[in-house]
């Protein structure tokens, strides 16, 4: 299958750079560190997935000839970041030639059809304030653990309004301005990270189940999150109910001493 597109630099390192956080840097398999680039009538899609988290979206590109085109997201990121100009692809079988101005550079990657079928999102969505939720997402990341060996403390506890991390040394719970109505959900730091990115800049996003876990809407992207298969520990009990004393102290101040 044939593509030929143009499309602006700007455009194409916003969409690589996106796909670039949610694909794998390290995966044996292939795909998981692949990008995926499908020309339409609609203009370029660009799709990745680590096989857990995935994200596509559609960007304005001039196509010429519709098709699909799999290849290494990190190359072609580093490619696109030092072109001069405005980017035609063009894929033939599994080679994809981007042209710039004088510079011309082949890739050589993966048949289309390799790439993994990515969630269906089309059912019911709630809509929810980006005001509020980006805030609490900084106060709980810091708080997840990078430890696989305690697997269950490396995601962030979506309950109801609540998101809560811990790393088995401190624990983090804050408030969405939202109510997750479905079962409580252990989401994969990556997922919420990509998330983060995402909402910056906008003023509401949109959140539903699909299949095998959840997908936010959000800027003409759409992110799907697989959730981990384990179970939070029971936060609560370690939250003391009562104090004898209570401290208040200037952010500011705290922050210096």
């Amino acid at each position: 299958m044939t593509v030929k597109c143009k499309i602006e630099r700007r455009v194409l390192v916003t969409a690589l750079k996106r796909a670039a956080s949610v694909a794998s840097a390290k995966s044996t398999v292939p795909v998981a560190t692949a990008v995926l680039l499908e020309a339409g009538s609609g203009g370029l899609t660009v799709s990745a997935t680590d096989l857990e988290v995935g994200i596509t979206g559609t960007y304005p590109a001039d196509v010429s000839s519709d098709g699909k085109a799999l290849v290494n997201v990190k190359q072609l990121a580093d490619i696109a970041k030092a072109l001069p100009g405005d980017v035609v692809l063009e894929a033939k079988e599994t080679t994809l030639s981007i042209r710039s101005g004088r510079a011309s550079f082949k890739l050589h990657g993966m048949p289309p059809g390799d790439y993994p079928a990515l969630p269906d999102a089309s059912g019911d969505f709630s809509a929810y304030p980006v005001a509020g939720t980006i805030e609490a997402l900084e106060k709980v990341l810091p708080a997840v653990s990078d430890d696989e060996t305690r697997y269950n403390l490396c995601g962030v506890y979506l309950r109801g309004n609540r998101i809560v991390a811990a790393d088995g040394h401190r624990l983090s719970l804050s408030f969405v301005p939202f109510m997750w109505e479905a079962a409580p959900v252990l989401l994969p730091t990556k997922a919420l990270l990509a998330l983060r990115g995402l909402l910056a800049g906008e003023e509401a996003f949109a959140l539903g189940a699909t299949g095998n876990g959840l997908a936010a809407k959000v800027g003409g992207m759409t992110l799907f999150m697989r959730p981990l298969e384990a179970t939070f520990p029971d936060y609560e009990a370690v939250i003391p109910k009562d104090h004898q004393r209570s401290i208040s102290v200037g952010r500011e101040e705290l922050t210096a001493a």
